[in-house]
């Protein structure tokens, strides 16, 4: 069967990004999306392209010099005014160095929710110093992130989730000996620290997708996220599937073929819904 035919469990994806965002394919419309929801048989999708608050300006921000509130907010009128799919229109804001989130409290009621990258560790200076180098460093402020993410005031006025975490960016190469390196007894605290917060956790598509990682060869997936994500669970965790998808495609791919679900069943996760 194709992945056109295979309809998955999972009924939404908030971890979305359009043409919007620069790292995402020309071709990743709205409507392109809304197209392969409906074939999945979705019943809720979140855009949620990168974002740097224009309140906060910083030398450092180039990248994301057009990704504003007003740019974000644009694509509302892209989506039709009728349609069975419920649709909402979040952000994916920076944590920085000084574990600060380049979304403003002001600015946040404006968004239906916010996702909080924590280890985008390939963008040097910015999201981290580039004297961190050793693996041992990197995961040692993975925890310090993760737990700042948690605890972060946005809550009070967002719907907050954490996107994407442990994932080494940056550091794949290195990536297993940083993600063994944490100790159960220290992802322990930061799950419980998010469960006893209500801040749900996401299964990120770049767990089906990265090489460098050791396979649990039972399962096919990273070894290290299936860890992590059981101890997520134990801990109480909310967890939703994001897609983290910069084309269309990589929705219908990740779940047509149903990776999140096999992944849910391999960890034993039942998915929470965002929103």
């Amino acid at each position: 069967m194709t992945p056109e035919n295979i309809v998955s469990c999972n009924k939404n994806d908030f971890h979305i990004h359009t043409s919007i965002s620069p790292c995402a394919s020309p071709e990743a419309s709205v409507a392109s999306y809304i197209e392969a929801a409906h074939k999945l048989n979705f019943s809720k999708v979140g855009f949620c392209n990168h974002f740097w608050d224009e309140l906060i300006r910083r030398e450092e921000m180039y990248y994301y010099e057009p990704l504003t509130t007003s740019c974000l907010l644009a694509i509302k009128d892209e989506i039709p005014g009728k349609d069975e799919l419920n649709i909402f229109v979040g952000c994916e804001a920076e944590m920085i160095l000084d574990n600060s989130v380049t979304l403003m409290p002001e600015h946040a009621h404006l968004f239906d929710y916010a996702l909080i990258p924590t280890t985008h560790f390939n963008i040097k200076d910015v999201c981290i110093a580039s004297s961190v180098k050793k693996p041992a460093e990197v995961g040692k402020l993975m925890v310090e992130r993760f737990i700042a993410a948690a605890t972060s005031e946005l809550s009070k006025v967002i719907r907050t989730a954490i996107c994407h975490p442990f994932m080494p960016y940056g550091f794949f190469e290195v990536g297993d000996e940083i993600l063994s390196g944490i100790t159960d007894s220290e992802y322990e605290y930061c799950f419980s620290t998010a469960a006893g917060l209500g801040i749900p956790v996401e299964v990120n598509g770049r767990v089906f997708q990265v090489k460098q990682l050791e396979m649990d060869p039972s399962t096919g997936f990273p070894y290290q996220f299936l860890r992590i994500m059981t101890i997520a669970r134990e801990c109480g965790c909310k967890i939703y599937p994001g897609s983290d998808s910069h084309h269309a495609d990589n929705l219908t791919h990740l779940h047509g073929n149903r990776l999140f679900d096999r992944f849910a069943d391999a960890c034993n996760i039942t998915f929470s819904e965002l929103l």
